[in-house]
């Protein structure tokens, strides 16, 4: 089991959202077929990963619908918190309602204890600055190709 952290995904799955990302430059191309290439990829049904907001375009629930489903679709399970740009995210516990599987975790004033083997995980053994340096090289880094992403998780699973 792993733990992977990603966020602001902007994805706009919906019909009716017409905000593509690759109004932001050519590196945005095709970004979610990329994303969903990568995650299936590196991640594993029994990994976590927190989605840390801005997750959909969508204005409303029914718009970001889509997108949490596309997102339910993907290996792992997904901690789901709120950004700035999710005005769609109305109630924690009505979006846990509607994801039951435990696959999608709608998080906003909680804790989530992840188990091993029964055992609580209490303490990581991650070095923070170097933890920072990557997080701080990736979002300087324009280049969202297949590589540069796959580098970035092999570094972090080495940590």
């Amino acid at each position: 089991m792993k733990i992977f952290v990603i966020g602001d995904l902007h994805l706009s799955n919906h019909m009716e959202v017409d905000k593509p990302m690759d109004i932001f430059g050519i590196e945005w191309l095709d970004h979610t077929a990329r994303l969903k290439n990568n995650w299936n990829e590196i991640i594993g049904d029994d990994d976590y990963v927190l989605i840390a907001g801005d997750i959909s375009w969508g204005l409303t629930l029914n718009e970001a619908r889509a997108d949490l489903d596309w997102i339910n679709g993907l290996k792992g399970k997904k901690l789901l918190f709120k950004g700035n740009h999710d005005p769609w995210w109305q109630s924690t516990n009505k979006l846990n309602l509607i994801y039951q599987d435990e696959s999608l975790t709608f998080m906003q004033n909680h804790a989530f204890i992840i188990e091993k083997d029964g055992e609580k995980i209490s303490n990581v053994n991650i070095d923070v600055n170097k933890l920072l340096e990557l997080v701080q090289e990736f979002k300087t880094n324009s280049d969202l190709s297949n590589h540069s992403i796959s580098d970035n998780m092999a570094k972090l699973e080495k940590m």
